[in-house]
């Protein structure tokens, strides 16, 4: 049974273009609702929560509910609704994960704890040609602040591929919107800091989706490869230690590894 309804699950996240288009006239993809319940299923171990947006579609709405029934299943995680999507993390330098779908656009933030080593600036695609035609990527520029973690981002060969690739799944479009920036910020969210990591993504139409395929551009893999840049920036970032109350140990764990007791 478990077996059955993890099949059915990948499904319905291997099929964006039936399962997850929303919109009376222009259908199109509903980045706020796919990017939790793909990482659900694609980064099972590091999701804690998920919440996707309550105002959808009569059709999106009952494949949701047929999804969050088929997650609990197969993989122990449900959902519940919200004003957007959103998601909590867990065994990760992540935090939390917020996408909001405008018209044409969605706005992905992700944020981990603030540190000495922040992150602030941007990431910046370089391309050249038309949009919607000949547009091609031809290579990324960091203008970030803080010279350690860009150096540390830049002699990270996996990383810059991650990154590369990303980019690669929004050129087509870039020169319309702020496809082109990954950008860094520091903002205090109830009463704490944190280093934010926004995303902009085109939501794609149908035959976007059919443009990209065509081309050998798999944007199925967007949710991912945002997550995993976000975790692998929040890594050169760490956040600063706790001090033990009790015995004056530094530690990032939630309990004392000298003397054992918890850290409030």
């Amino acid at each position: 049974m478990f077996d059955l309804d993890l099949q059915k699950l990948n499904e319905f996240i291997e099929r964006p273009e039936e399962y997850f288009l929303t919109g009376m006239i222009d259908k199109r993809i509903a980045w706020s609702i796919y990017i939790p319940l793909r990482l659900a299923v694609k980064r099972t171990e590091y999701i804690s929560t998920l919440k996707i947006p309550s105002d959808i579609d009569h059709r999106l709405s009952g494949v949701a509910s047929a999804l969050g029934t088929l997650s609990r299943a197969a993989i122990g995680l449900g959902f519940s609704k919200g004003t957007s999507g959103y998601f909590t993390c867990k065994n990760c330098s992540l935090t939390a994960g917020h996408i909001i779908d405008f018209p044409e656009h969605s706005v992905v933030a992700i944020a981990f704890p603030y540190s000495e080593n922040y992150v602030e600036g941007k990431i910046r695609a370089k391309s050249k040609g038309w949009v919607w035609k000949n547009k091609v990527l031809t290579g990324v520029e960091l203008e970030l602040y803080n010279e350690g973690v860009k150096r540390s981002i830049e002699n990270d060969n996996v990383l810059m591929g991650l990154i590369m690739e990303f980019f690669g799944s929004q050129v087509f479009w870039m020169g319309i919107r702020n496809f082109d920036k990954i950008v860094f910020s520091i903002k205090d969210v109830d009463g704490k800091k944190y280093n934010i990591i926004m995303f902009e993504l085109n939501r794609l139409l149908k035959k976007g989706m059919n443009f990209l395929t065509e081309r050998g551009i798999d944007f199925r893999k967007v949710p991912e490869l945002i997550f995993d840049i976000a975790e692998k920036i929040a890594q050169k970032a760490p956040p600063l230690p706790k001090v033990c109350p009790y015995c004056g140990t530094e530690t990032h764990t939630e309990y004392c590894p000298s003397c054992g007791k918890k850290i409030k």
